[in-house]
């Protein structure tokens, strides 16, 4: 008898090798089949990669006269067609290939399909990467073993192209920024559009206000392409009273980071925290009071059901209804803008609803949601472990566990008759209140 309060022994590594079975050397050999096509690139660049495949595969469709899309062979035939095992042929038909992409068409020139030195750099690393994975499993000659023959061929036929085709090597355009006066032309030009519902635009104009305020990803906002990261809920809102009446400050955790997919054992938090404007004229853009707006128009807050319930509460928190706490901010609009769907808002209904707006507004080139989290005003809180932590860097591409405080402007001791009163912020958040009428309801 073992014993009393003494467990079994923990078995070691050794005790586990010796007690595998066949069954587990099977499916060693099957995880092992699997890791050497497993594909580790992150999304994107699959489809990059995936997009210089087909590509190649057209090309040399043309090249040899082949249909190789509807090709009945195996598919280790059409791999040996596309990469040949001579080495010599392979050369070519991958030269070709980037001096085709490479062409001086003048028409081409004046297309979005016009290749730059860049996108031909990225289909050269998409075919090295092709070539290493089906001609690199024991298949073929020793020399893919060696990266700098195919580099060094590649290289020398994208020097030709990039001098001899006169490619474009960097953006002849300034990048675009979008200030704060741009921001409310944007906003006023679109709440006159006659179709447009209120709840749709209030939706789109708070995100806009997150990606210029606090530099927000709309990745973080919306639905991502593939569904993989969870759009913006109201769980994820913490809005708190400021140290004036009318003031709050709001803190947003933010469930996505560019480098993770698993973010629900994420160990720390991602928080963003805004503060409250400081003046009057920046009262348009404030995220806290745009969200309280959201909420009281489709009665989500504890105790508070108009504004003038907000302005006169007491309480340091404002508290989310547990209903609405699993519910998406941010909701699709149905067709030409008339009212809300009950699905989340992609991250590309964000961007493309901002370039129609910047079109009716009269702004010359597209504006992307990047130009305007190009210039926040971002203050960032560094964490005593990594004091150098560059700020710009941590808002454009978020670091995990970082908190960092937002304001307004950059000076921290306004003139006093700037400073909102409580009159102008319940002036403001009726306004936005406003037309009832052209309101629909989640």
């Amino acid at each position: 008898m073992e014993p009393v309060g003494r467990g079994r022994k923990r078995p070691t590594l050794l005790d586990r090798m010796r007690s595998l079975t066949d069954e587990d050397i099977a499916q060693l050999y099957r995880d092992l089949e699997e890791s050497r096509v497993f594909r580790y690139h992150a999304v994107p660049t699959q489809r990059r990669q995936d997009r210089c495949l087909h590509l190649y595969q057209s090309f040399v469709s043309v090249l040899l006269e082949m249909d190789l899309q509807n090709y009945c062979g195996s598919q280790k035939e059409k791999d040996e067609i596309l990469f040949p095992l001579d080495t010599e042929k392979l050369f070519i038909q991958l030269e070709l290939f980037l001096l085709s992409l490479a062409t001086e068409d003048t028409d081409m020139r004046k297309t979005d399909d016009y290749i730059s030195c860049d996108r031909l750099s990225q289909h050269r690393a998409g075919l090295f990467f092709w070539v290493r994975r089906i001609r690199g499993q024991g298949k073929g000659p020793d020399i893919w073993d060696n990266d700098k023959i195919f580099n060094h061929t590649l290289s020398r036929t994208l020097r030709f192209c990039f001098k001899e085709c006169r490619l474009c090597t960097f953006p002849e355009r300034r990048a675009l920024e979008v200030g704060l006066s741009e921001l409310r032309q944007l906003i006023d030009t679109d709440m006159a559009s006659p179709t447009l519902h209120i709840d749709v635009a209030e939706l789109h104009h708070l995100a806009w206000c997150m990606g210029k305020i606090s530099a927000i990803r709309p990745g973080d906002i919306g639905q991502s392409r593939q569904g993989s990261q969870k759009s913006l809920r109201w769980k994820d809102i913490t809005i708190v009273r400021g140290d004036e009446p009318g003031k709050f400050q709001v803190e947003i955790g933010l469930r996505s980071m560019s480098n993770s997919t698993n973010f629900d054992k994420m160990t720390r938090k991602l928080v963003c925290k805004v503060l409250s404007p400081s003046t009057t004229e920046d009262l348009e853009f404030s995220i806290a009071h745009r969200l309280l707006v959201v909420a009281i128009r489709h009665k989500m807050l504890v105790g508070i059901e108009t504004i003038d319930d907000l302005l006169s509460e007491a309480m340091h928190h404002i508290r989310i209804k547990d209903e609405h706490l699993q519910k998406h901010i941010f909701f699709e609009a149905k067709e030409n803008g008339a009212g809300l769907t009950d699905q989340p808002m992609s991250s590309m209904a964000i961007a493309a609803h901002l370039q129609r707006a910047g079109r009716k507004a009269g702004f010359p080139e597209d504006i992307t949601f990047y130009a305007l989290r190009r210039s926040a005003n971002v203050h960032s809180r560094k964490p005593a472990e990594n004091p150098r932590t560059d700020v710009a860097r941590i808002t454009l591409n978020y670091y995990e566990g970082e908190t960092w405080s937002v304001k307004h402007d950059e000076d921290a001791t306004p003139p006093v008759s700037q400073i909102p009163d409580l009159e102008a912020v319940r002036s403001f958040m009726h306004l936005l209140l406003q037309n009832p009428a052209r309101s629909s309801s989640l």
